[in-house]
């Protein structure tokens, strides 16, 4: 009698968790939909699907929360299985109740139309009215996700492990959008309204900079109460060697990066914090063009690719296409192999420039991908924003495009790895690398190993590729790379032993935002592949999952990434 009672109840249970498990998973296949819905502006599909969203969510989490579900949190082999669908499915009832709401509520105009310019000009009324619910709704996603986080990870059942991955995916990545909607919704309409000027400057990524690469051609953007105009365009060569330096440095960048910072437009960006090196740009267009800046922004040929996949190419002078598909080959690369003198290689990158703007600016057609090729960009550090407002700068603090040395969320353990070309050459355009975190804890303390790989895809024998890509070299062959890579821990740790491709090697140690750091010069010849090594050291609590930052480089990655806590 016992036995046939128990075996009821162990069937009776299990009923249960596949119940909670189908709810689960048509809450996830709903909300994929919505999400849809909601990008597309459709209001009364999106109202409902998030009704059939709640109910699912309340299925589920009802049931998780009677008793037996409590008691049984307790069992050995149960416990953590019990707790992480409890989680869950308080977690889907949050996003039910409280994100997707607000969204609904704003469908209508919630669609990247709102964020996009229209004959020259963004609606910036329509962004700002978004703000308070996006806000709310990025709330909701953020109390979801950290009831995520806080679910046990130990001995699921199989049952329920994908179920429990796919919603810890899923909110994560919506907490992510729905924040940088968030954080757009509130700083554009400050950054449109009334009388701006913004300086704009193309990062070439063949000639790599700590940032992404020399900014080598620049635009003043004109804005008038959210109508955006491109006003004085100018190459940075005439910007370099200036006589006095148009601000001051720290001892530590002095003894970083020396003073080309402050001297040398093309270099600003040696010093891997955007904040720093906008401030730096701006104080050399005051000295040397006395314009006064309210910003200074940043993008890549690699980001003009993904935002042309959606707003479509367009013709430069003498008929030639710019396309997303050729983009960075062009403005990378075969500009150089075509124009030998700098002043064409400058008059095509002023074209091009004034040319895409004017596609972007003007067109409603493809609103959807270009808004998803420049947030693509944004999450690869390709988009960089510094503003002279100190309310827009603080609203930015701890995002992807602020780019800050400090590194991202709080919480976090950074570590970074950024290049600098040492060359004076164009052969990045050849250049990959990628670096990654690997960790143990020993008395509470973290060592993280830190590896980094570079590689060169250079021509065997590139004696045939112009001065302009060669560079001066600086007693480097032709076609080989020096690249001055440095290696940043957290504030409070440390970087030792410094190898390259396993042998001790020659760096130099130093401190930059009181984060310490080694510089290694790495010397890539054509078709090679270099491993640079070194072991950081983290600070107690070492507790913090590690944010590993690098510098973006022409491959269409991102070539940042998370670690998992040394000491967790």
């Amino acid at each position: 009698m016992v036995g046939g009672l128990a075996l009821v109840v162990v069937v009776f249970l299990g009923w249960q968790l596949q119940q909670t498990r189908s709810d689960l998973e048509q809450a996830q296949d709903t909300a994929r939909s919505l999400k849809q819905s909601l990008a597309d502006g459709n209001a009364d599909r999106a109202g409902r699907q998030a009704g059939a969203l709640e109910a699912s969510a309340s299925s589920a989490h009802d049931r998780m929360t009677q008793p037996q579900w409590r008691a049984l949190g307790a069992v050995p082999f149960l416990g953590d299985t019990v707790d992480a669908l409890r989680k869950v499915s308080e977690a889907a009832d949050v996003v039910a109740t409280r994100a997707v709401p607000p969204l609904v509520e704003i469908a209508q105009d919630f669609s990247a139309k709102a964020f996009t310019p229209s004959e020259g000009k963004v609606d910036v009324d329509a962004i700002a009215g978004l703000a308070p619910q996006v806000a709310s709704a990025s709330q909701g996603l953020d109390a979801a996700e950290k009831l995520l986080d806080s679910a046990a990870e130990g001995s699921l059942l199989s049952a329920v492990r994908g179920p429990v991955d796919d919603a810890r995916s899923t909110v994560r990545s919506a907490a992510t959008t729905a924040s940088r909607a968030s954080v757009a919704s509130r700083v554009l309409p400050d950054m449109l309204q009334g009388e701006k000027k913004y300086l704009l400057v193309f990062q070439n990524n063949a000639e790599i900079r700590a940032t992404g690469g020399l900014p080598g051609a620049w635009a003043v953007l004109d804005v008038k109460d959210g109508a955006v105009e491109l006003g004085e365009q100018g190459s940075a060569a005439g910007l370099g060697d200036l006589a006095r330096a148009a601000d001051k440095l720290t001892p530590e960048e002095l003894k970083v990066f020396d003073d080309q910072p402050a001297t040398d437009f093309r270099d600003v960006n040696i010093i891997p914090d955007w904040p720093r090196a906008a401030e730096l740009a701006a104080a050399i267009m005051k000295q040397e063009k006395d314009l006064d800046l309210d910003g200074v922004l940043a993008l890549d040929p690699v980001t003009l690719g993904y935002l042309l996949k959606g707003s479509g190419g367009v013709t430069l002078a003498k008929g030639v296409p710019l396309t997303s598909e050729n983009a960075t080959q062009l403005l990378l690369n075969k500009v150089y192999l075509t124009f030998r003198s700098n002043e064409k290689q400058d008059a095509f990158f002023a074209d091009a420039a004034r040319r895409v703007f004017e596609k972007l600016i003007s067109t409603g057609n493809g609103t959807d991908n270009v808004v998803r090729g420049l947030v693509r960009a944004g999450r690869e550090h390709r988009v960089l924003v510094w503003s002279r407002d100190q309310q827009v700068a603080e609203a930015l603090q701890g995002t992807a495009v602020a780019g800050e040395l400090s590194g991202g969320r709080t919480g976090r353990t950074p570590v970074g790895v950024y290049f600098n070309d040492a060359t004076g050459a164009k052969m990045q355009y050849y250049f990959g690398a990628r670096s990654r975190v690997t960790g143990r804890c020993v008395d509470g303390k973290g060592n993280l190993r830190l590896t980094v790989t570079l590689k060169s895809r250079a021509p065997q024998d590139s004696s045939f590729l112009p001065e302009s890509i060669q560079g001066p070299g600086f007693g480097a062959d032709p076609g080989t790379m020096l690249v001055n890579t440095y290696l940043y821990g957290p504030a409070g740790g440390s970087v030792t032993n410094v190898e390259i491709d396993g042998e001790p090697t020659t760096a130099f140690p130093g401190t930059h935002q009181d984060r310490p750091l080694q510089t290694v010069t790495v010397q890539l010849d054509p078709g090679s592949t270099v491993v640079v090594t070194a072991t950081v050291k983290v600070p107690k609590p070492a507790d913090g999952e590690v944010e590993l930052s690098q510098t973006p480089t022409i491959e269409q990655r991102n070539a940042s990434s998370t670690a998992p806590a040394p000491c967790a």
